[in-house]
């Protein structure tokens, strides 16, 4: 039963993990977008931020290596 838990709750962390990278790329991409077309844009984040998208991108690496499960 607690193994079943963990696992769910891996797979909601995987879910999120690659909701925040794809909002991170997005935003990347619309600033690159927007400085092609020669408007003043620039794409930065925080510490805490940088942070948080090393994990996220971290975690999907490790999910797609070793799996999901435990």
């Amino acid at each position: 039963m607690l193994l079943l838990f963990i696992n769910k709750l891996m797979i909601m962390l995987l879910a999120l993990s690659t909701l925040n990278l794809v909002r991170h790329l997005y935003f990347f991409i619309q600033s690159f977008i927007v400085a092609r077309r020669g408007e003043s844009s620039k794409y930065s984040i925080s510490g805490k931020q940088v942070l948080i998208l090393g994990f996220s991108v971290s975690y999907i690496i490790m999910c797609i290596v070793t799996g999901v499960t435990l």
